[in-house]
């Protein structure tokens, strides 16, 4: 739901008329709205990453799968920088497991550490479970906040 704004409509005279309200819209691109992009293209770029097919084990770093899982943890923390720049007054040790914003902050770099930690460790090992609980952190983290 929109919230109003009132304005004052003036005569050619300067005298005040009417009051009309308008519906005040939000711009798209705000530092909160550049965080909320990051945090939400690096969980889409993770999904799609464990999608797409996985490169041949001849060639492990060719095929669009490495270059999704970099994208993804470049826009991770991309996210967490900032988070920590513009949102840095919500974190709290006062409460500390009682603030909702701390725990969206270590759940959105545990996500993003997890995408870091899968690259590291592919194409061997258990990358896909580091994959996997990067992209669950994340995904807690983006619904605590909403």
């Amino acid at each position: 739901m929109p919230l109003l704004q009132s304005a004052t409509v003036l005569n050619a005279t300067g005298e005040s008329t009417s009051s009309v309200d308008t519906a005040f819209k939000e711009p798209w691109f705000t530092a909160n709205k550049w965080h909320q992009y990051f945090g939400l293209g690096s969980l889409a770029l993770a999904t799609l990453t464990a999608i797409v097919p996985k490169p041949s084990e001849d060639d492990p770093e060719t095929g669009i799968h490495p270059t999704l899982a970099n994208s993804a943890a470049i826009l991770g923390g991309a996210a967490v920088a900032s988070g920590l720049v513009f949102h840095y007054e919500d974190l709290s040790w006062k409460n500390f497991t009682k603030n909702p914003d701390n725990w969206h902050a270590l759940l959105g770099a545990l996500g993003t550490l997890g995408y870091v930690a899968a690259i590291a460790d592919a194409p061997d090992g258990n990358h896909p479970t580091y994959g996997i609980v990067g992209a669950v952190s994340m995904l807690a983290a983006i619904k605590i906040t909403w």
